[in-house]
């Protein structure tokens, strides 16, 4: 391992520190991200309330055409939506730092989280994640725990996976990509 490897974690886990522990103050990136995620959840309900919600004991079929009417009345109120929406220019380092320091404290690397996608065989060559499209569930490999606690809290609605590099906002109950920050997984984790 070099020293320039060494010497790059060791600034970004000092600059993640305020982050991570979180004093009483949050970034505007993430207070205006945390804003962002609410109007979308309220959006969200108000659909899914007119469209009808899935129930324990729903058929099949009528799941399959409730995720996808509610897919479509997102897609109707969200027309332009596109990367960087909620993962801004702002936000997009913060959560980088998050992520590598959330690895690192726990003694993981960004080898390892690709290693559970193999380890799963996902293959995340053969997807095409876009704003807007349906994200494909086979790609849903269960998430780190460390970083899902080091990443801003999500309405019941959203859900973060972490696909190749990328991470990615999920709508659950649409099926559908809110955003995705590419480049999410920095290589600059200490090699075990």
């Amino acid at each position: 391992m070099s020293r320039n490897t060494i010497l790059v974690t060791i600034i970004l886990v000092a600059m993640s520190a305020p982050f991570v522990y979180g004093q009483n103050t949050e970034s505007p990136a993430v207070r205006a991200f945390n804003a962002a995620t609410r109007d979308y959840a309220s959006m969200h309900r108000r659909l899914e309330q007119q469209i009808g919600s899935i129930q324990l004991n729903t058929p099949i079929e009528t799941i399959n055409r409730l995720i996808e009417e509610l897919a479509v009345a997102i897609r109707v109120e969200r027309p332009d939506a596109k990367q960087g929406d909620f993962f801004t220019p702002a936000l997009a380092p913060e959560l980088r730092v998050r992520i590598e320091h959330a690895l690192v404290m726990n003694g993981f690397s960004a080898a390892d989280v690709r290693q559970s996608e193999r380890r799963d065989a996902i293959d995340v060559g053969a997807a095409v994640l876009r704003v807007n499209g349906t994200f494909p569930w086979v790609l849903g490999a269960a998430m780190f725990p460390c970083v899902i606690a080091a990443l801003p809290p999500l309405p019941p609605e959203l859900q973060y996976r972490i696909v190749g590099d990328a991470l990615v906002l999920i709508d659950v109950h649409a099926s559908l990509i809110v955003d995705l920050l590419p480049h999410a997984l920095v290589e600059t984790t200490i090699e075990r």
